[in-house]
C-alpha cells in the first residue's frame, strides 16, 4: 500500500498535481483543500471533503466514501470511483450512490462512473 494518511488533517492544503496512488485516506479532513490531484486505487472512507476543490482530479477505481456538501467543486472531475458519497447539507445529510452518484457529479461538471466493489469470489479466501 502507497502512503498511509489515516486521521491526518489536510484542511486547506494543496494538492494540485499530486498523485496519491495505493493511499489510505480513511478519516481525514481535507476541508477546504485545493485537490486537483489524481487518485489512483486509494480509500478515502470518511474523508471529509467539504469545501474543497476537485477541479480536475482524475479518479481511478478508488473507494470513494466522502463526504461533501454543496460548495465542492467537481468539475472536470473524473474516472471511476465506488461510492457512496455523504452529501451534507445546513441541516441533513444523505448518502448518493450508483447512477444518482453519477448524475450528481455529471450536474457539477464532473464526468465519473461508478463501478461496484471488486470482492473476492464466494468461497475464495
Amino acid at each position: 500500500m502507497g502512503r498511509d494518511f489515516r486521521g491526518a488533517d489536510l484542511s486547506g492544503g494543496d494538492f494540485s498535481n499530486c498523485w496519491f496512488t495505493d493511499a489510505a485516506l480513511v478519516g481525514v479532513r481535507l476541508v477546504g483543500a485545493s485537490l486537483g490531484t489524481r487518485f489512483i486505487g486509494a480509500e478515502l472512507l470518511d474523508t471529509d471533503m467539504k469545501d474543497s476543490d476537485l477541479s480536475d482530479a482524475v479518479a481511478e477505481e478508488n473507494y470513494f466514501e466522502i463526504k461533501m456538501d454543496e460548495t465542492t467543486v467537481l468539475r472536470g472531475l473524473t474516472g471511476t470511483v465506488f461510492g457512496p458519497i455523504t452529501v451534507i447539507s445546513d441541516d441533513s445529510s444523505h448518502q448518493v450512490g450508483g447512477a444518482e452518484l453519477e448524475a450528481w457529479i455529471s450536474a457539477r461538471g464532473g464526468q465519473v462512473q461508478v463501478i461496484p466493489p471488486r470482492r473476492p469470489a464466494v468461497g475464495t479466501p
